[in-house]
């Protein structure tokens, strides 16, 4: 993992501006733009939440015709904006999306984390528990809170398509493909990819880079070892990467949860919503720890 980090840094190098998504201090997510290493900082991550562009396209517009090259990082849908509200690709600029699952409602994610007494700061993939199994963290000033993915609450109802945005369901820009530089996602599968490089479930990035400029950039990175990265055959690689072409269909239950949101006490849905049985808890304990032990068995940690 790790990849946004040394684009980012890549462009400070050339004396260009960063725009990427990061919380505020009241962990609500808006883009923002970085021109220090410490800036970026809060743009690494993934942040499962829309972000709020407020006036970022004209400050990317500005800095351009500044002469500066400019990293812009978003969804798909944000990097197309920007390139229909720019008017053409103009060359100092590099664009890098996601795969994108879909975007969750700023709604229930600011329900979500006020449930937290006091919440300083969140990540939504800490890897307390490994890479496969990403874990939510909240921070507050007198606790730490780790959930997995399949405990969180929040993480859950984005992971069953529960929470997305109407139009997530019925994506225009997956019909039409990524218009970005460079897409990025994380390396499922990898045993099915290659055999050059291990999967220690501490995190592994899969970059596709969609035009000239792109593989230009990742040459860069690469000649100045800055990255480990091994080419592997683009079809094995997007097989288990449904979420590129292909819309996730709306969890049933979603309207009812909308429904609920407004009528109901958010801790008492987060209480009564998911109605697992000691059985459903085992099972889902049992399969982490058999993920945990696959993985260390493979990396000779046991």
């Amino acid at each position: 993992g790790g990849i946004f980090t040394e684009l980012a840094l890549l462009t400070l190098q050339d004396t260009g501006v960063v725009f990427g998504a990061a919380l505020d201090k009241d962990l609500k997510v808006h883009h923002q733009s970085a021109v220090s290493p410490e800036e970026i900082r809060p743009l690494r991550g993934s942040k499962y939440v829309q972000s709020d562009m407020e006036d970022t396209y004209l400050s990317v517009k500005e800095a351009l015709a500044a002469g500066k090259p400019v990293y812009f990082s978003g969804t798909p849908c944000q990097v197309a904006g920007l390139y229909t509200y720019l008017g053409s690709r103009p060359s100092n600029l590099t664009t890098q999306d996601i795969i994108c699952h879909g975007v969750p409602s700023p709604l229930v994610w600011e329900k979500y984390v006020n449930t937290y007494q006091q919440a300083e700061a969140a990540e939504f993939r800490n890897k307390k528990y490994g890479w496969h199994y990403f874990s939510m963290h909240i921070r507050t000033p007198r606790k730490n809170y780790y959930k997995r993915l399949d405990e969180d609450f929040y993480l859950k109802l984005f992971l069953d398509n529960t929470t997305l945005r109407p139009i997530c369901y019925d994506c225009p820009i997956k019909a039409r493909g990524s218009q970005a530089d460079i897409t990025l996602a994380d390396c499922w599968s990898l045993d099915r990819v290659t055999e050059t490089m291990k999967d220690t479930d501490e995190g592994l990035s899969l970059v596709i880079a969609n035009t000239s400029s792109a593989r230009k950039v990742m040459g860069r990175l690469i000649a100045n070892n800055r990255i480990e990265c091994v080419k592997v055959d683009t079809q094995k690689a997007l097989a288990s990467q449904a979420a590129r072409k292909q819309s996730v269909k709306p969890n049933p239950n979603r309207m009812l949860f909308f429904e609920k949101i407004h009528s109901d006490d958010f801790a008492l849905l987060r209480k009564n919503w998911y109605q697992t049985t000691i059985v459903d808890r085992l099972r889902t304990q049992y399969v982490f720890l058999k993920t945990k032990i696959r993985f260390a068995l493979k990396n000779g940690k046991i």
